[in-house]
Order: structure tokens, then C-alpha cells, then sequence
């Protein structure tokens, strides 16, 4: 009797929370799309700075950063995630929203003299 109850309990509730959970999570999710790095100059001249060879990049993805939970939720700047063909890991490099560099670092195996990483 209790294994039918579970199971009638059971089809009618695990869908309903199942699509709640995905609609909860679709609706929370931070994930942005890639996009071109509207001050590339800044970025050259930290590419530069630490003597990063070009020919090393395997990718390159910039995202854009958000300021959720504001009412305008305006952009708050950008970061560039650089990686490489040599090493695992990244070059992240965070940019103001008009494109001052604020931050560099590594996240990974990768070294390059003069950045730190985490």
C-alpha cells in the first residue's frame, strides 16, 4: 500500500518540481555570450607588457560584467579570458567598462613572468 502511494506521489509531484527547478535555474544563470572586446587596444598593451606571444593564444573570449540585483542592470565592464597552447589554464584580464585595465592574473598551470596566479 505504501509503495503505491509513493508512487502515485511520485508521478504527479517529480515533474512538476522538476520543471520548476529547470525553470528556476534557466531564469538565475549568470552565462553570457562571448563578445568582441570593444577595447582591444588595452588588451594589446597587456599582451605587450608580458611579452605574450601571439602565435601561443589557442582562444580568446571576453565577457561582459554585469551589476545584477541593480535596477539598471548596466554593464560594469569586461573580462578576457586568454588561453594558451602550452599550458592548462588562462589569462584573465578585467577591464572598466570604458577600459581601463584593472586586474590580471592566471588561473591554472600557466606561468608568465610578473602576473599572479591563482
Amino acid at each position: 500500500m505504501k509503495e503505491i502511494i509513493v508512487a502515485k506521489l511520485f508521478k504527479h509531484v517529480l515533474p512538476v518540481v522538476s520543471v520548476s527547478f529547470l525553470t528556476l535555474a534557466t531564469l538565475t544563470s549568470t552565462t553570457h555570450a562571448a563578445i568582441t572586446n570593444p577595447y582591444p587596444e588595452q588588451l594589446q598593451e597587456v599582451l605587450s607588457k608580458y611579452h605574450i606571444d601571439k602565435t601561443n593564444i589557442r582562444s580568446q573570449k571576453t565577457l561582459e560584467k554585469r551589476a545584477f540585483g541593480r535596477s539598471d542592470d548596466r554593464n560594469s565592464g569586461y573580462t578576457t579570458y586568454i588561453d594558451f597552447k602550452d599550458c592548462k589554464g588562462y589569462l584573465a584580464v578585467s577591464q572598466h567598462r570604458f577600459g581601463r585595465v584593472d586586474n590580471v592574473y592566471i588561473k591554472g598551470e600557466c606561468q608568465i613572468p610578473g602576473i599572479k596566479n591563482f
